[in-house]
């Protein structure tokens, strides 16, 4: 079961936030990659609008 977040020391706070930043990152950077391939290789009638950004 996860602490809850008040539950935490310092230390553990700092700790949990660096590493959920850095998910978030990894995250962030998977969907740039995923966009990019969709608008490279998805063609604009299976979107259903002109770009990824729509």
């Amino acid at each position: 079961m996860t602490t809850e977040i008040w539950q935490l020391s310092e230390s553990e706070l700092l700790a949990d936030a660096t590493a959920v930043s850095h998910q978030i990152q990894l995250l962030e950077a998977r969907r740039i990659a995923l966009v990019a391939e969709i608008d490279t290789r998805v063609s604009r009638e299976k979107l259903g609008f002109p770009g990824p950004a729509g």
